[in-house]
């Protein structure tokens, strides 16, 4: 989990700075040309084929990767230095988006690319909600604000979903191959360093689906997705700035987090 408040707007990366960082990374830059076909190809030689398109993005996105387990909350997570109400106010912070997200793929669960997206065993939203209440109680919604990038997180997703809403894929890449990767490594942390029981790390469980299985058919999935576009790359940009967003809300915690320190503390 992968991953506002009070300053956003100084945090907004434009899509014309994510074009400027593609088209200076060396690689073939004819594939990314502002005109034409635009796929953000890896490849370095024309003797050699493209990659999957979901190569692509786990390059393109690589760096931005990085970044987001060095920014914010976090990188206090894993540095074991996150407390119970920390953890609850990202959680506060990400279920908007997961709300959204899960909405949108849910009205296009028929999509051959976007369906699988909208299986029901990716859905994190009542499960957010629940570990939620078992750490903070019934009154979670009450006592945790919902900060500003997250509520531009949700508009990002919202705009990705005009059209026939193929740049859906991307928020959902970020988001699901998160959780079902980099997010079983959080549960251990948090599980270890907070002594939290299972019943509030509930995000990080899959038990109704074959995690190794889905995650082919996924892949599969955003292979096949640059086929339903005559520009690829926007895909790409898209990946990009759901990043940016999980970022964003990510430094935000930690900053009210500082701020506010009554929000440290959940209830046990």
């Amino acid at each position: 989990m992968p991953d506002v408040a009070l300053h956003q707007s100084n945090r907004s990366v434009p899509i014309s700075d994510h074009a400027t960082e593609l088209t200076n990374d060396g690689l073939n830059h004819r594939s990314i040309c502002p005109m034409g076909f635009m796929r953000p190809s890896l490849k370095r030689s024309n003797e050699q084929p493209d990659p999957p398109f979901s190569d692509v993005l786990r390059e393109r996105t690589m760096r931005l990767h990085a970044k987001a387990e060095r920014s914010g909350i976090l990188a206090d997570i894993l540095r074991r230095n996150c407390d119970r109400g920390g953890y609850a106010l990202l959680l506060r912070n990400l279920l908007p988006a997961y709300e959204r997200l899960e909405a949108e793929l849910s009205a296009r669960a028929a999509h051959p690319v976007l369906g699988i997206f909208a299986h029901r065993a990716l859905c994190r939203s009542d499960r957010l909600r629940a570990d939620l209440r078992n750490i903070q109680g019934a009154d979670w919604e009450r006592s945790l604000p919902v900060l500003e990038s997250s509520t531009a997180y949700v508009a990002g997703i919202t705009r990705a979903a005009v059209g026939n809403g193929l740049r859906l894929v991307s928020h959902a890449y970020v988001r699901y191959f998160g959780d079902l990767s980099g997010g079983q490594v959080i549960k251990k942390i948090l599980g270890k360093s907070l002594s939290l029981p299972s019943d509030v790390l509930t995000v990080y469980e899959f038990p109704e689906v074959d995690v190794a299985a889905l995650k082919v058919k996924m892949r599969d999935a955003l292979d096949r997705a640059e086929r339903f576009t005559d520009d690829p790359h926007m895909l790409v940009i898209e990946a990009m700035s759901a990043f940016e967003y999980n970022i964003s809300v990510s430094r935000d915690v930690q900053d009210v987090l500082a701020r506010s320190p009554r929000l440290r503390h959940a209830e046990a």
